[in-house]
Formats: C-alpha cells, sequence, structure tokens
C-alpha cells in the first residue's frame, strides 16, 4: 500500500484508483478456478486457426457485437440496485448505464480464452465441425497484456451474480469514501467511478455462460499508427448476422493444439502436424479430443 500523506491530490487519486482497479480485479480472480494445467485455449475453425498460426495474431472483437447480447450490460442491474439504495450515486453511475439518455460508447476489444481446452458445448458454439482449440500459456498471454501499447486488461469473467454484486459495491463503497474524504469534484469522482464500473462491465456475464469458464484479454485499439494490418489498429471483418469490428494481438507461439471433433480426426491430426512442421514451430503438440463424435 503506498503511503498517501506525501503525494499531491492528483496523485493520490491516480494511485487509489489504481489500487482500487487492482483490488477489484483480484476478488475476480480469487472467485475463479485456475486453468490446471497452466493453459487456456481459443476455440476456432480452420479458417481462423490457419490465420492465427501464420501471422502470429488473434483478433480481438468489438464487445459490442459478441454472441451474448447482454455484453457490457449485464453489471447495469447492480449499478441500478446501488442508485436506488442511496441517492446520492445517482449524478456518477447514472450516465453509466443503458437508462441514461446519451450513451457514451468507447469501444473495446476482447480476444477470449477459455480455461477448459476439450468442451464438446464449445466445440459446438465456437469451433464448429473439424474445429480446433488453440492453447496457450496463461503466463504468456499475462505478458502479452502486460507488453501491450493501450491499456489493456486479462482476467478472467465472473459468473456468479453474488461475487458480481458485492465486488462491484465494495468498490464502489470505497471509491465514495475516498470523494468525501478528499473532496473531489464531480468530474473527479466521474472518473474514478467510471473506471470501475468499466471493469465490471467488461468481465461480468450471465451466469448461463458458466460452462465457458472464460478468461478475456480487453484491450483498445492504437489510433496512433497508420500502416493497414498494424497491430491493436481498427478492422472489420465479416460476422454470421453483421459486420464486426476488431483489433489484431500479437500472440507467442501455443503450447499445444487439441483438434475438435470430426468424422477423420487422425487425418486432421497428420495434416496439422504437417503444417506446424512447414511453418516452422519447435516442439508443439498436437492431441484430439476425447469428446465423442458428433454431427453438428
Amino acid at each position: 500500500m503506498t503511503d498517501e500523506t506525501d503525494l499531491n491530490p492528483q496523485k493520490r487519486v491516480q494511485v487509489f484508483l489504481q489500487e482500487e482497479s487492482e483490488r477489484f480485479m483480484k476478488s475476480l480472480l480469487e472467485a475463479s478456478t485456475k486453468p490446471s494445467s497452466g493453459i487456456i485455449y481459443h476455440y476456432s475453425g480452420q479458417e481462423a486457426l490457419l490465420g492465427i498460426l501464420k501471422s502470429a495474431r488473434i483478433f480481438a472483437s468489438d464487445l459490442r457485437f459478441m454472441n451474448d447480447h447482454t455484453e457490457r450490460r449485464f453489471a447495469d442491474r447492480f449499478i441500478e440496485q446501488m442508485i436506488q439504495e442511496n441517492e446520492e450515486l445517482g449524478p456518477f453511475l447514472l450516465p453509466l448505464t443503458d437508462q441514461s439518455p446519451v450513451q457514451i460508447e468507447i469501444p473495446e476489444y476482447a480476444a477470449c480464452f477459455s480455461r477448459d481446452g476439450d468442451s464438446l458445448a464449445q466445440w459446438r458454439m465456437y469451433a464448429g465441425f473439424n474445429g480446433y482449440a488453440i492453447g496457450w500459456k496463461h503466463s504468456a498471454i499475462a505478458a502479452t497484456a502486460m507488453s501491450s501499447p493501450t491499456m489493456t486488461r486479462f482476467c478472467p469473467c465472473c459468473y456468479d451474480p453474488e461475487v458480481q454484486r458485492k465486488s462491484l459495491a465494495d468498490s464502489i463503497g470505497r471509491i465514495k469514501d475516498f470523494v468525501e474524504a478528499e473532496g473531489l469534484t464531480l468530474e473527479t469522482a466521474s472518473y474514478l467511478y467510471s473506471n470501475i464500473v468499466w471493469c465490471a462491465r467488461s468481465f461480468y456475464k450471465h451466469p448461463s455462460f458458466a460452462y465457458e469458464r472464460e478468461m478475456r484479454l480487453i484491450t483498445f485499439e492504437h489510433r496512433n499508427q497508420d500502416q493497414e494490418g498494424t497491430d491493436y489498429q481498427f478492422s472489420v471483418r465479416p460476422g454470421r448476422n453483421n459486420l464486426i469490428p476488431y483489433v489484431r494481438i500479437p500472440v507467442p507461439t501455443p503450447a499445444e493444439i487439441i483438434i475438435g471433433p470430426s468424422a477423420h480426426p487422425e487425418r486432421s491430426k497428420q495434416a496439422l502436424d504437417e503444417l506446424i512442421i512447414r511453418i516452422g514451430f519447435q516442439n508443439l503438440p498436437t492431441k484430439i479430443s476425447s469428446a465423442p463424435f458428433v454431427e453438428f
């Protein structure tokens, strides 16, 4: 804990925000289970697999266009409850919810991973027939987040409503106490509240998605680069229902690749092993899913 007594007011605000953000994210980490193998997985189809292996890049998609229509909105129920319980929080929190007449949308992008590399439900949902689960060491993806030129967070999603409510309420309460003790302006107080609400909206998900055991690398686009296709720069790709904005994030060499259920898993493995050799990867193991074959 930093000794704030010798800091100027602006610095005290920054130190408090950093410590409070870390405390909030830690509460989500403590509520989640760690990947038993130290590896996290990204489910993909054949085209995405080829792109990731050849470019050493993964797409991080705009959260507003994810498959869960409650993305970035699930935390609002807790925020609105806090406003009802304490009307003084209204001016700070209401503008951050869907109930606000003016919505300020700052695009944020998520590269999604699972702590489960052989989930039949996720084979069906995200990889499809003849899909793959590309695995990276948890520590390697964390290092990617640390080296990003944009503000980036890497954390498990939270699915437990009780943990969601308590984590956010505790954090909002500490911010309220700090704002009152420091006599902060409305603008500065709003800045503190919005940062914590941003974290909650980025990592809170509906309990029905708990089977995904998702970890997210959240980032923003990098606007200071002009070259097309540059890392962390805005781009758009075709989606199933609409165009999907995304940014490219560099990724390290995978730790393993799991081959999903298919009609000819041994042939799929043989082709993948040949590709790995041709690209030049060293000691990249592959294995076949243990899930029984299902024709989707």
